[in-house]
């Protein structure tokens, strides 16, 4: 375990909480009834910022005395999710089936808390200094890409 895992994490959770203060009103306007293009806008976002973080991930989950550093871009990391899960694709509003698009409205959120819950995972296997653990749920996350790609970006 990290000799401050405790403080990092009360710093962590502080830190998240304030960012999601923050970004609710933000958050909130993008639910309440975006256009197609701010909605795709919101989650291509999001998802350059999940790019940008993994890339600069790696590297960091092959050293054990890299945690502290790599947990700062999964705190960020989360926060893109939460913020993508609460819009819709283009590809889900652009279905004229009402109970197709509720279907693929409900999987397309699953889909993103799958994705929260996996990057939280990571997050504690760092705060426990359990990089082989976290190696893992990193792996996770890269195997979830395609699949969410092929099913909700299309072209």
């Amino acid at each position: 375990m990290l000799a401050s895992a405790s403080a990092l994490r009360r710093g962590l959770i502080a830190g998240l909480f304030a960012a999601c203060v923050c970004g609710a009103p933000l958050a909130l306007s993008m639910v309440s009834a975006p256009s197609k293009s701010a909605a795709e806008d919101s989650i291509e976002a999001a998802m350059g910022v999940l790019k940008k973080n993994a890339r600069a991930l790696k590297p960091l989950l092959q050293e054990k005395d890299k945690a502290a550093e790599a947990l700062p871009l999964v705190v960020e990391m989360e926060t893109a999710l939460m913020s993508a899960k609460g819009v819709t694709p283009d590809l889900v509003n652009e279905i004229q089936d009402a109970k197709k698009k509720a279907e693929e409205t409900l999987a397309y959120r699953r889909m993103m808390i799958e994705m929260l819950g996996e990057t939280l995972k990571l997050e504690d296997a760092l705060l426990e200094g359990k990089m082989e653990k976290a190696r893992e749920h990193y792996e996770k996350l890269g195997k979830m890409q395609k699949p969410g790609h092929d099913r909700f970006k299309g072209d």
